[in-house]
């Protein structure tokens, strides 16, 4: 399945060919490729692609600041990256929840000002 997600990345452009349309082009019918980061390049398109990059990247870089302040920091930095990892081996888009609650839960922690505690 990563073979053929990997081919299909030519053909998804900007926008993708559709989320949860990975199993109408592969030979897997109804099977997502189990790596979150190459069914949003392939399904969501690169704009998707790397405004799920960037999501990380700003998660990861607020969660390890508020690492270094605090233990909910610590727990949640985990957290993500276990979740984060867990999604590059097993992932799909459609049942990444817990990716998503930490990213909001990293946005939380920054908002409530962290470093003040």
């Amino acid at each position: 399945m990563l073979r053929e997600a990997l081919a299909a990345i030519p053909d998804a452009g900007w926008f993708g060919i559709g989320f949860t349309n990975f199993g109408k082009v592969s030979c897997f019918a109804g099977m997502d490729p189990h790596n979150s980061i190459l069914q949003a390049l392939v399904e969501l398109g690169w704009l998707g692609e790397a405004a799920l990059v960037l999501m990380i990247v700003v998660t990861l870089r607020s969660t390890w600041e508020a690492a270094r302040f605090s233990q909910e920091g610590r727990f949640v930095l985990a957290s993500f990256v276990y979740v984060a990892v867990l999604g590059m081996a097993h992932g799909s888009l459609c049942h990444d929840h817990l990716l998503f609650l930490f990213m909001g839960y990293a946005g939380r922690l920054y908002q409530d000002g962290f470093w003040a505690r």
